[in-house]
């Protein structure tokens, strides 16, 4: 596939605009926002393929695409905060009231206690999912409790403070890979407690204030792959930002950085390179490219960011999202394959985009989180398992593909339909239809009004998508049957359903 072939949507996440502050080896630029459909957002998960927002004041989580728009609406009980994707399309949430980790899938509305926080004798205030296990903040500070994917404490790290290092209200805590520590957010001292994943106390930094390097009242905070801390000040309506060593390294928002004052922001998530950031009373998320360290000469990268993980995207409208770290110099010259393989044989590849020129797709940006949508060359099938890459380069020099992540092809049905048939009343023919979400093996059975059955046909296992079979009024034997009610029947799977119909001669 070349880029003659991708749909006018493609579009960089990442914008050129003036920097918010440039600080260093830290710089911040605004690369869109979100709205559409909010009022007042808490909370924020970023996991590639979906954002889901928490709004505990109306009692719902609403969830977009990459690209921001608003995909559903689901409705929860509880007093929530903390938002985390634990899989697929189930979340978790603090829920203050009950003292619980409740479960949610936002697919289905399905609701159920994942963690007890009562029964063991821990205040669940937040929550990261990492690594397949979900981690629960204890209000008091005094632990953080791991359980699995089905909630089974599977370990407690106990932090072990040094004498007169008390905390106060434990409000928030993120974890940072590159130091294998967690962060913990004293809400009464606007400080950050560090501390070993196994619980030694490591020191503090941050303090309250107004000034810069200082948070007035935190929110969430977040850390990303190289250590850098991101803080949530509500009060003074910014993000305070330090690197891998605690030192302040600038603000986001905030007249002192030159940029627009946060409406109370609540919530902060990191996806790659790209910082959002909830405002609670303006009811938006600010979505910003964070660069850290950038240098010219060094070489391009490209990772992939969604779908990973076994995710599933509609075989008519595949949306892929790549990571493309790529200098400055080399932006003009940088090319971007991206190519689609079978699951079962990575050699069979099934489609795929050759030469994109980045400039084109980036403007005068440089790297970024790219979003681009096409539909290729050779349909995907629905129900079927595939891989992915990408790799950016120069035509001399074509890059390292990235690591391959396997994806599976959802169909556009998302669930099983059997439709009334048409006409009703009939005479002597009639259709039925129905519409299967994947492929199964489905059978029809027609049935008089004594429930005897008189008609049926098995098809095996059927493909995804809409089905039609006439009855023409007659039995297993091809005898015509009386005016009267009939019933019929679609099974497939483990879906069952029947409707009525009337035979008039």
């Amino acid at each position: 596939m070349t880029a003659a072939t991708l749909l006018t949507s493609i579009f960089l996440l990442f914008s050129a605009a003036a920097p918010i502050r440039p600080a260093g080896a830290f710089d911040a630029r605004e690369a869109g926002e979100i709205r559409e459909g909010l009022r007042a957002p808490t909370s924020i998960d970023v996991s590639g393929d979906r954002i889901a927002l928490l709004e505990p004041f109306f009692g719902r989580i609403l969830v977009y695409t990459p690209s921001g728009r608003i995909d559903r609406r689901v409705d929860f009980r509880g007093d929530a905060v903390s938002l985390a994707r634990i899989t697929g399309a189930e979340y978790l949430f603090c829920d203050r009231k009950s003292g619980a980790v409740r479960l949610i899938n936002v697919d289905t509305g399905a609701q159920r206690v994942f963690f007890d926080g009562g029964a063991a004798g821990i205040d669940p205030v937040d929550l990261i999912v990492r690594d397949g296990e979900c981690l629960i903040l204890d209000g008091s500070g005094r632990a953080i409790v791991t359980t699995d994917r089905s909630g089974a404490v599977t370990g407690t790290m106990i932090p072990e403070l040094p004498s007169g290092v008390m905390p106060g209200a434990v409000t928030s805590f993120a974890f940072d890979p590159a130091r294998d520590r967690f962060l913990l957010f004293d809400q009464v001292n606007s400080r950050l407690l560090l501390f070993r994943s196994d619980g030694r106390y490591e020191g503090t930094f941050c303090s309250f204030g107004a000034a810069d390097g200082t948070v007035s009242r935190g929110g969430e905070i977040a850390c990303d792959e190289d250590g850098f801390v991101y803080v949530a000040d509500r009060f003074q309506g910014r993000i305070a930002v330090f690197d891998r060593a605690g030192r302040f390294a600038g603000n986001i928002g905030g007249a002192a950085s030159g940029g627009a004052r946060f409406a109370n922001p609540a919530g902060v998530a990191l996806d790659r390179n790209l910082l959002y950031v909830v405002s609670t009373e303006s009811g938006s998320v600010g979505i910003f490219s964070v660069r850290k360290d950038a240098a010219e000469g060094a070489a391009s990268a490209a990772s992939t960011v969604a779908p990973v993980s076994n995710d599933t995207v509609d075989v008519a409208t595949v949306e892929f999202v790549a990571r493309l770290d790529v200098p400055v110099d080399r932006v003009a010259a940088s090319l971007v394959d991206i190519e689609i393989a079978s699951a079962a044989d990575s050699a069979t590849i099934v489609s795929g985009a050759v030469g994109l020129a980045l400039a084109e797709i980036a403007g005068d940006g440089g790297g970024g989180d790219v979003l681009i949508r096409w539909t290729p060359d050779t349909p995907l099938t629905g129900g079927m398992p595939y891989t992915w890459r990408v790799r950016v380069g120069m035509e001399e020099e074509p890059g390292e593909w990235s690591k391959r992540e396997r994806f599976h092809a959802g169909s556009l049905w998302r669930e099983y339909i059997l439709e009334q048939n048409i006409p009703n009343p009939f005479n002597p023919v009639t259709t039925i239809s129905f519409i299967l979400p994947e492929t199964a093996d489905a059978s029809l059975v027609i049935y008089n009004l004594s429930g005897r059955e008189i008609w049926s046909r098995s098809f095996g296992a059927m493909s995804p998508g809409p089905h039609q079979v006439e009855w023409n009024g007659t039995d297993a034997d091809g005898n015509h049957v009386a005016s009267g009610v009939y019933f019929f029947r679609l099974t497939a799977g483990e879906f069952s359903r029947a409707r009525k119909m009337v035979l008039a001669r």
